[in-house]
C-alpha cells in the first residue's frame, strides 16, 4: 500500500470527512437541510478541528439558501471565533456593510477592504 492510498483510506474510514463528502453532495444537489444536517453532524464529531471555520462558512451559505439569514450570520461569526481574519466569512458575514465588526478588529483587515480615502457626502451648491 502506497502512500497516497493510505490516506486515501484514513479519510475514507474518518467520519469527520465521510459527513462533510455527505454534506457536499447535497449542497451540489441543493438539498439544503441534508446539507446543513451534515455539516451540524460534522461539527458535532469534531468540534475542535482546524478545519470547522470553513464548515460553518458552508453552513451560513446553506443557511442562506435556506432563506435562514439570522442564522446565516451567528454561524458566520461562530466561524470568525476560530479564524478572525478568514475573507470569506468576513464578507459573509456582510462587513464591514453590516458594521458586525469592531474598529479594533477592522483595523487589523486587509487593505484590500478599506477604502482608501474616507467616504465623503457631496451636498448640492
Amino acid at each position: 500500500m502506497d502512500a497516497e492510498e493510505i490516506n486515501d483510506s484514513v479519510f475514507d474510514a474518518d467520519p469527520y470527512f465521510l459527513l462533510m463528502g455527505e454534506a457536499d453532495a447535497a449542497i451540489a444537489e441543493k438539498n439544503w437541510p441534508e446539507a446543513a444536517a451534515r455539516l451540524c453532524d460534522a461539527l458535532a464529531v469534531k468540534p475542535d478541528h482546524p478545519s470547522n471555520a470553513l464548515l460553518f462558512n458552508n453552513l451560513a451559505s446553506v443557511y442562506t439558501c435556506m432563506g435562514q439569514d439570522s442564522l446565516a450570520v451567528l454561524t458566520y461569526g461562530r466561524g470568525l471565533d476560530i479564524a478572525p481574519n478568514m475573507l470569506t466569512l468576513i464578507m459573509g458575514r456582510g462587513w464591514p456593510w453590516g458594521a458586525t465588526r469592531t474598529p479594533l478588529q477592522t483595523s487589523a483587515m486587509p487593505s484590500i477592504l478599506i477604502p482608501s480615502r474616507p467616504m465623503r457626502a457631496t451636498t448640492a451648491a
